[in-house]
């Protein structure tokens, strides 16, 4: 698990510099942690958390979206406050001209 631990907070670094990656954890003991899961949860609980869980991932990513929009939207408004100084450097220069 402490390589899983190190893997998840390199994503979450990436993530807070604005580099996107994907993480894929494949599992090969799915079968026998569903074994034992089967026999702690009973199914119609099983459903309910599954139905959760993909719930909160469907709305993690809808929120990782809309910051990615505002990120975007910041930077493309820095570029046009640049470009906008910019322009009135110019003009005021041609001015005094």
């Amino acid at each position: 698990m402490t390589f899983v631990y190190e893997v998840l907070k390199a994503f979450e670094y990436y993530k807070n510099n604005s580099i996107f990656v994907d993480v894929v954890i494949i599992n090969s003991e799915s079968s026998q942690y569903a074994k034992i899961i089967k026999k702690e949860i009973d199914d119609e609980e099983l459903e309910r958390i599954s139905k959760e869980l993909y719930e909160c991932a469907r709305l993690s990513n809808e929120l990782d979206l809309r910051m990615q929009a505002v990120r975007k939207d910041i930077q493309e408004s820095q570029k046009e406050k640049s470009n906008s100084n910019m322009f009135a450097k110019i003009l005021a220069e041609n001015w005094k001209k």
